[in-house]
């Protein structure tokens, strides 16, 4: 805490005597920064603008799609000068007030170079905004990705959760963030600008369509008998390690599998994509496991026939860039033993 000394002389002239008085001040201590107030959505009106078909945003007239990778903006010659990437079901984070909101969808992401818009940087920046504004939305950002405190999370340095963010890095000159509220669900569009790129990112919110069946006690049993192991991909409350209501029957399903085998005997593998600590993956995959256990003694399994170990990210079976490779990688196997 810093201190000063502030040294007055009295000088009483009638008597010739002079007195230094030393008086010590502290400093008024600092208040703790108060969190950011929850960003409210229904603050934002909802919109009656019809919208487009997906992603609701066109192009600068005449330039025409190249690879999704940035590079070739500028070293494919024939390059009219934009990039794409779409998911049908990712989750990426956007700022909403002051805080950064996770969230799950359609997504796609675009980078515009501009010099071959025919605009300025500024031009093609009011273009999009007064399109995003003329469906309903609404700018709800109130600060920048370079932030101290997201800095101080590690979401502007992490490679990998930047990559999910699709925040920008140090030297982006724009970030803007729009919701449209429709009856049909959500939409949110980021728009990041530089010297020379346009970037946008446009989510809408949905959910995710169901392709993965569950697995019964006979497809297991084969898959043990082939294999040796079967992926299972059960959900799990994020970030823990309670098994959904959805799930419960999956349980029941390894239950009968080895009530018909007496003397099966199982390892209960836990497994994560490589998004986020190390350390964290590794415990999460761990007490997953475990959970599946407890879920199987509960039902008179006898624990000497089951072990659960965690793996965190060390051996995905998918590629980890896209979210469909993700959920593959985040599963539980069973492994005979």
């Amino acid at each position: 805490m810093t201190t000063f000394q502030q040294k007055i002389h009295y000088v009483l002239a009638s008597i010739g005597l002079c007195i230094t008085v030393n008086l010590t001040f502290a400093a008024t201590p600092a208040k703790p920064a108060s969190a950011p107030a929850a960003f409210n959505i229904e603050s934002v009106p909802m919109s009656s603008i019809a919208l487009p078909p997906f992603p609701y945003l066109s192009y600068p007239a005449g330039m025409t799609e190249v690879d999704d990778k940035t590079p070739a903006l500028f070293s494919n010659p024939n390059s009219t000068g934009y990039s794409s990437s779409d998911e049908k079901f990712d989750q990426a984070y956007v700022i909403a007030g002051a805080n950064l909101r996770q969230v799950e969808g359609r997504i796609t992401f675009r980078t515009v170079l501009n010099e071959k818009a025919g605009l300025s940087a500024l031009g093609l920046l009011r273009n999009y905004t007064k399109v995003i504004k003329a469906m309903g939305g609404v700018k709800v950002n109130t600060i920048l990705p370079t932030e101290k405190w997201l800095e101080e999370k590690n979401l502007i340095d992490n490679e990998n959760t930047l990559k999910r963010a699709h925040l920008p890095r140090r030297g982006w000159e724009e970030h803007d963030v729009y919701l449209i509220r429709t009856t049909q669900g959500n939409v949110w569009i980021t728009l990041s600008q530089n010297g020379g790129f346009t970037e946008f990112l446009v989510i809408k919110e949905q959910e995710m369509e169901q392709t993965v069946a569950m697995l019964t006690a006979d497809n297991m049993a084969n898959a043990l008998k082939q294999d040796g192991h079967v992926p299972l991909y059960l959900s799990f409350d994020t970030n823990r390690d309670v098994i959904r209501q959805e799930s419960l029957a999956a349980v029941d399903e390894i239950v009968k599998l080895l009530r018909a085998q007496p003397t099966l005997r199982l390892q209960i593998e836990g497994h994560t994509d490589n998004i986020g600590d190390k350390n964290h993956n590794q415990n999460l995959s761990l007490a997953r496991a475990q959970s599946v256990m407890r879920a199987l003694t509960g039902q008179k399994i006898d624990s000497s026939r089951l072990s659960a170990v965690g793996l965190g990210a060390s051996k995905p079976i998918s590629d980890n860039s896209s979210e469909e490779g993700r959920a593959k990688n985040r599963r539980v196997e069973l492994v005979r033993s």
